[in-house]
């Protein structure tokens, strides 16, 4: 079967990245890698299903604010708009739940998020089976996000101890900067470990869940 960078196959050995199958073993499986595009596509489908459920909370904000409203948008005085608000804030818990539990339902059972259900892509193992809530949900979300969340603190705190000694007096706002751009340069290097065709287009995710992300 020939390959294009625009069509990309790969028919690979399910175990050998871990361990060499005995002489005979028949496990090769062939799959057609989800492209960079529909990966990108399926992360900011399901960070604007995020912005949904916040909904309530903004409509609540901006109607507060069209009304005239200014010292209650600001929570100044009690007013119906703290009605308006805990009314709101319950709707986007009720949201966010079920989006939620929908997001893990499906990742678990069919390795796919909302997004990744919508073009047609998925997770897999490097065996070619579903993962599972272990490796869609436990490892690529929870344990990797919480991994980049300790590490940014860490790397955060070196910083500002080293730019506090360098008594710079713009150093918090500089340290603010750089904060932010430490929080964004794991979704960087993913995103350019997308386009690695010969590495399977793993991300930092997928080598920490030891998964593959395919066309369905």
């Amino acid at each position: 079967m020939s390959t294009s960078p625009h069509d990309f196959r790969e028919a690979y050995q399910a175990s050998a990245i871990e361990t060499t199958l005995p002489p005979g073993n028949d496990n090769e499986i062939e799959v057609e890698l989800a492209s960079p595009w529909a990966r990108m596509g399926a992360y900011l489908i399901n960070s604007l299903l995020t912005v949904v459920v916040m909904l309530p909370i903004i409509i609540a904000m901006i109607s507060t604010i069209l009304s005239g409203d200014y010292n209650a948008a600001l929570g100044l005085e009690d007013s119906q708009f703290l009605v308006r608000l805990g009314l709101s804030m319950a709707a986007s818990l009720l949201l966010g739940l079920i989006l939620l539990v929908w997001q893990i339902v499906w990742m678990v059972q069919r390795g796919q998020s909302i997004g990744k259900r919508l073009l047609g892509i998925k997770v897999i193992g490097l065996n070619g089976e579903n993962p599972g809530f272990v490796g869609t949900v436990l490892l690529r979300e929870v344990v990797y996000y919480l991994i980049v969340l300790v590490i940014t603190f860490i790397l955060g705190a070196i910083l500002g101890v080293v730019m506090a000694a360098g008594g710079a007096p713009d150093a918090i706002e500089q340290y603010n900067y750089v904060f932010d751009l430490l929080g964004y340069l794991p979704t960087i290097i993913c995103t350019v470990m997308l386009f690695r065709s010969q590495a399977l287009r793993r991300t930092l995710q997928d080598y920490l869940a030891k998964t593959l992300v395919v066309k369905a």
